[in-house]
């Protein structure tokens, strides 16, 4: 869905992340449990990510 924004601002030099909760999506893990300390937690983890790069 989102993969032509990702391609043009990669290309214009922007670090871009693709964000799934754990489960959902593109992403691994257990199916449809949805845990709010869990989201936070992917949340907080995506944020710290993208300062690193």
């Amino acid at each position: 869905m989102y993969l032509p924004y990702h391609e043009a601002l990669t290309e214009a030099g922007f670090n871009v992340l693709i964000f799934d909760y754990r489960g959902f999506g593109e992403s691994e893990g257990d199916r449809g449990i949805l845990l709010p300390q869990l989201q936070l937690e992917d949340l907080v983890n995506s944020v710290t990510y993208l300062t690193t790069r």
